[in-house]
């Protein structure tokens, strides 16, 4: 019962701080980067907390869990590639003034790129949101003993009304309150109780296997696949660049990115890792992803299990927020009014706003009702969207040959690779279908860019 009302606090306060926001929101912009007002320090918690979600918690600590800490290699590139933002791009989209990736890709590119670049967002998008909602249907099946239908049902709904009600303003004020939560319970009391129980790293040392303490475990053609996927996808994380378009100048943005990775993202990393590791000794043999759930039923009375449960929920939670708002922009701002040409009147933009999120929430709910496994979800569904989208977005600020014929092939071709790894399951080599794809994409933008010469100049 005490688990059960520290989890109703903490959902109460999450709808109070949408409702109060709610207040804030007077058109599009606002709902969508907070009318560009986000300081260093509210941005560089905003896109930690963001960052910090079911792939990087549960699941990695599942990977931790089952191989040790190789695992790291997917946070490592993560953080990799919010550091290639500051430094890269992080100044110049900024500049453009922009909504949403695509509206970046619109810069630079024709409507038939622009508009492929919003299907192949949505449909990654609709694929991170139903993980995170797997996730949290998880954690409450295992911690809270419900159905796991119940709990994604629950969950969802919760942060599909604090996301419509409050937009960016709200997610800016939630994130931060979630990620004190979030690193109070799984950063510090889980990893201290943990290695209390196991009485000190020697111990896990001398219980686990030597391979979990070498990064090379998951072999090379793997560690590629996870930085094939995963640095691209940080790179292309718009949840970011909705929060570095937010930031009121350029310097802050960048600067904010660079504290959400290096100072907040990797130590957290280390902590999530360690967390596995911990759980690899004291509960062997679980399967798939109750790994950290279980670990915290086993640890603490039922007020400690309850703060690392909202913690644990919290970080789930505030990546779900953020990729339920930036797909509803995707859909209202890139789908329905700029590629299907429809016109949303200045009072009624707040609206359909908030209708987009609800209609994003809903199909990655009811998708999870389906999936249980998050990394496979995550990595599938971004397969065709990183392939593509990652080689053409860097071409289009380091390489002045590259032609909006070539960028449509690539992506062509970025759906013709899923076709063939993702669903046909080809073994290409032994490598990862990430890796493969990403690969493959490059070459092709390069090549039909190239014989596409005479086609460079930008057509409406």
């Amino acid at each position: 019962m005490t688990v059960f009302i520290i989890i109703g606090l903490y959902f109460v306060g999450l709808l109070l701080i949408g409702y109060l926001s709610s207040k804030k929101n007077k058109n599009s912009e606002d709902f969508f980067v907070a009318g560009r007002s986000l300081n260093k320090w509210t941005a560089a918690n905003t896109m930690a907390a963001t960052a910090i979600g079911s792939g990087t918690t549960i699941g990695v600590c599942t990977m931790a869990y089952e191989a040790g800490i190789s695992a790291g290699w997917i946070l490592i590139g993560y953080s990799l590639g919010f550091v290639l933002i500051a430094l890269l791009i992080g100044k110049k989209i900024y500049r453009l003034d922009a909504l949403t990736l695509t509206d970046v890709v619109g810069s630079h590119y024709n409507e038939t790129v622009r508009n492929l670049t919003t299907l192949l967002v949505l449909i990654s998008y609709v694929g991170i949101a139903c993980a995170q909602f797997v996730a949290l249907g998880n954690i409450m099946m295992v911690l809270l003993g419900l159905s796991y239908k119940t709990s994604v049902i629950v969950c969802g709904i919760v942060v599909i009304i604090y996301t419509t009600m409050g937009g960016l303003s709200a997610l800016s004020l939630t994130d931060s309150y979630q990620l004190i939560i979030n690193l109070i319970g799984v950063m510090v009391l889980l990893p201290l109780m943990g290695f209390g129980s196991t009485h000190g790293f020697t111990d896990i040392v001398a219980a686990l296997p030597s391979s979990f303490f070498s990064m090379g475990s998951y072999g090379v053609a793997a560690t590629l696949g996870f930085f094939s996927w995963i640095i691209p996808q940080a790179f292309l994380s718009q949840e970011l660049w909705v929060r570095i378009f937010a930031c009121k100048d350029e310097k802050l943005a960048v600067q904010s990115t660079l504290i959400a990775s290096v100072g907040i993202y990797l130590p957290y990393a280390v902590s999530v890792v360690s967390v596995g590791l911990i759980a690899a000794t004291l509960i062997p043999g679980l399967v798939g992803d109750a790994v950290l759930p279980t670990l915290i039923s086993r640890l603490g009375n039922p007020v400690i299990q309850g703060i690392l449960l909202a913690g644990l929920i919290a970080a789930v939670m505030s990546c779900a927020d953020s990729v339920l708002l930036v797909s509803s922009s995707n859909l209202i701002h890139d789908l329905w009014c700029r590629a299907l040409g429809h016109k949303i009147a200045p009072e009624n933009e707040l609206k359909a706003s908030r209708l987009g999120v609800v209609i994003i929430g809903v199909l990655g709910l009811v998708l999870a009702l389906f999936a249980q496994n998050i990394i496979s979800v995550m990595q599938l569904m971004a397969t065709p969207f990183v392939g593509s989208i990652f080689p053409i977005v860097l071409a289009m600020f380091f390489w002045k040959k590259v032609t909006n014929k070539g960028a449509v092939i690539t992506i062509l071709a970025a759906l013709v690779m899923f076709v063939i790894t993702g669903i046909m399951k080809v073994d290409i080599l032994g490598q990862d279908p990430s890796f493969v794809t990403v690969v493959v994409c490059t070459v092709v933008l390069i090549i039909s860019s190239l014989l596409t010469q005479d086609k460079t100049k930008k057509e409406a």
